[in-house]
């Protein structure tokens, strides 16, 4: 397993440093506004968007992921990288299959098991990071230099959220620490991916919607009602590309047919059709 160097920390220790900021998200106060703005969205299609966006004015962070583990399966919630999308699709993609068991933070962290704790937030740079071929794929060749990772266990679930930057990540990123608002950033995403199911079970919104519009609209194909399922719950097309393991034009083209079967023509449309299910 790759390891780290013994320098990274906890980054809690040392005064924030702020990055680039919009004007509604100024120091003192600012990741508890970017919170209650996530509240107001929670469960709703728009929240891992606003999630990104928030977070990446909030930190300076020129890359922004969200993965959730669950019984050895990977899931990606969120690729952000607003000028250059396909590069953390492909990024995204080569991690979730596979790439994730020589992510050194992660694997430390699951192996220490609840010794690792239910929350954690550490920073490092890439030099710290022994595995060649990981650091080179995930860092350098991305024009990245530093991260801060946050891990939040609830069960067996684990919610891992990584903000890039292109050059050292600071020691400390306000609102992300485990006395921050960060615990609280880690538990709107477990209660997001809650509300709208997810990935993993039987009984979710996502399973029940994608059942609902095949009895409801039998001429849907079973990919398009998968789409409309996953759209219904609030993912993006980036995020749908993901989790299909297809192209972002693709899963544009199944939306346009099964909008069309549907008689639709938004995404505000389809909620209406499965109201009280997906959202």
């Amino acid at each position: 397993m790759p390891t780290l160097h013994a320098r990274q920390g906890q980054g809690t220790a040392q005064p924030p440093r702020l990055g680039p900021q919009r004007p509604d998200t100024l120091a003192g106060g600012s990741e508890v506004g970017a919170v209650c703005r996530l509240i107001s969205v929670l469960g709703h299609a728009n929240f891992m968007d606003e999630l990104a966006q928030e977070y990446a004015a909030l930190t300076g962070a020129a890359q922004v992921t969200t993965f959730f583990l669950e019984q050895q399966r990977v899931r990606c919630a969120l690729a952000y990288r607003p000028r250059e999308p396909r590069l953390v699709e492909t990024l995204c993609r080569s991690y979730a299959r596979g790439q994730f068991e020589r992510d050194p933070v992660l694997q430390r962290h699951l192996e220490g098991g609840r010794q690792g704790g239910d929350f954690m937030a550490r920073s490092f740079v890439s030099t710290d990071i022994y595995d060649e071929h990981y650091r080179s794929r995930f860092f350098s060749g991305a024009d990245l230099s530093g991260k801060m990772a946050l891990i939040s266990r609830r069960g067996e679930r684990v919610v891992y959220v990584n903000f890039y930057f292109r050059d050292a990540a600071p020691d400390a990123v306000p609102g992300l620490g485990p006395d921050t608002s960060g615990t609280l950033l880690a538990e709107l995403l477990h209660k997001h991916d809650a509300l709208t199911g997810g990935q993993f079970g039987a009984g979710t919104a996502r399973t029940r919607a994608e059942s609902y519009l095949k009895e409801r609209f039998p001429g849907l194909s079973p990919r398009e009602a998968q789409v409309c399922a996953l759209i219904a719950c609030g993912f993006s097309v980036a995020a749908i590309a993901l989790e299909l393991h297809v192209s972002e034009e693709t899963v544009v083209t199944f939306r346009k047919r099964a909008y069309g079967k549907l008689s639709i023509t938004s995404r505000g449309e389809l909620f209406a059709q499965c109201a009280g299910l997906a959202m």
